[in-house]
């Protein structure tokens, strides 16, 4: 009569499976997250300094979509300023023009500059003076729930250029 018996040498490799096989689904399960928390990258990131007086800022960056999918930016947020919106040039009737867009596409497996004179994140409303010595925090949300928050010193420019172009 053997029922119910147990080798506890049985016991103890039984129990080292289910924390194996635990293990093994934790790990993926943390994995496929951390892959998809990451689709997105934010290269080159800077936010212009501005005039004392300006009301409006700007930033550009690379974004980089590492995953087999389209993604897009849906939404950025400044601590500078009360808006921030994804604008585009376009040409229309012979004159360059910015516009806003609800949302920013970035293809899959490639890379989408902002840059200057071309789509860039234009800061609305500034609330206080963009200076150098600055540092500004930039919330980007993306269509897979992607958030990314990012910190940057404020990029000096020289307005003395400007002033002397004119003259």
């Amino acid at each position: 009569m053997r029922k119910g018996l147990v080798i506890p040498a049985q016991k103890g490799e039984f129990k080292m499976k289910k924390i194996l096989l635990l293990a093994l689904v934790m790990m993926f399960t943390f994995a496929s997250l951390g892959m998809c928390a990451e689709d997105i990258k934010i290269m080159d990131l800077k936010v212009l300094e501005m005039p004392p007086q300006a009301k409006r800022g700007v930033a550009f960056c690379i974004f980089e979509n590492v995953s087999g999918k389209d993604i897009y930016l849906t939404k950025v947020e400044s601590s500078i300023s009360k808006k921030a919106e994804i604008h585009q040039h376009i040409k229309e009737n012979g004159q360059n023009k910015m516009v806003p867009m609800k949302k920013l596409k970035i293809p899959a497996k490639s890379q989408y500059a902002l840059e200057k004179g071309k789509d860039h994140i234009m800061l609305i409303d500034l609330m206080k003076p963009v200076k150098s010595s600055e540092t500004v925090k930039l919330i980007f949300t993306f269509s897979n729930k992607q958030v990314i928050e990012k910190e940057v010193k404020v990029t000096p420019r020289d307005f003395s250029k400007k002033d002397k172009k004119k003259n």
